[in-house]
């Protein structure tokens, strides 16, 4: 019988504060040891320092992680530097819209040794409704003294498109795009956009994995 491990190709997503880069590469060499396939830096998630640093406030080191990378190519290029010495298998960073160049995070990360680069559109940051007949409290409990949250679905889709055709302009490795494909032809796009490799996430909370299959054989009939 077929392992799972010749099905599937495992992206093993890590993060730590960028002020602790050997903590990173100590955690990239756990994943390797646990079986994972690529590295995938998380240089985009909004949580926690993201939302500290859009609001002009200064970000508690510890808190340096995530998007809050992201906006720092120099940082983003040191971290995947050392992370291509401490592992053997592939690296790709996962970098976010925030950013105020994203190419140029793109770049550094390139710059860094990065074998690819994963992108998604969107603005990344958003709040919650709130209930209005007490006294504004979210109206999602999850989101309650939390920092804002991430927003994706198919309305960010052309926001990626744009995402995807910065970056591939301006290096030449891999580029995984994701957010906002709800279908084969969203698929195609996304590829004639310039993505090497795409991905989806809300529309499988929508419908099923079993969309996925509807997206690769609508892309390969179109082919």
């Amino acid at each position: 019988p077929r392992r799972c491990s010749d099905l599937l190709v495992m992206f093993a997503n890590i993060s730590d504060p960028g002020t602790d880069i050997d903590k990173w590469c100590t955690l990239a060499r756990q994943f390797q040891q646990a079986g994972a396939h690529i590295i995938e830096t998380n240089f985009c998630c909004p949580n926690i320092g993201l939302a500290s640093y859009q609001l002009g406030q200064n970000v508690r080191p510890e808190f340096m992680v995530g998007g809050s990378i992201g906006q720092v190519p120099e940082l983003s290029r040191d971290i995947t530097s050392e992370l291509k010495k401490a592992v053997s298998i592939p690296v790709i960073n996962k970098i976010t819209p925030t950013s105020l160049n994203m190419a140029e995070v793109a770049m550094a990360c390139q710059d860094g040794g990065a074998d690819g680069i994963a992108l998604f559109g969107g603005t990344s940051l958003a709040a919650p409704p709130v209930d209005i007949y007490n006294y504004g409290k979210p109206i999602y409990p999850l989101t309650r003294n939390n920092s804002f949250g991430f927003i994706s679905g198919p309305w960010i889709r052309l926001s990626t498109y744009k995402s995807v055709a910065q970056v591939v302009q301006n290096v030449n490795i891999p580029v995984c795009a994701s957010g906002g494909i709800s279908n084969w032809r969203d698929n195609v796009e996304m590829i004639m956009w310039g993505a090497t490799l795409t991905s989806a996430c809300t529309i499988l909370m929508w419908e099923g994995f079993q969309v996925i299959k509807e997206i690769v054989q609508g892309t390969e009939e179109f082919m």
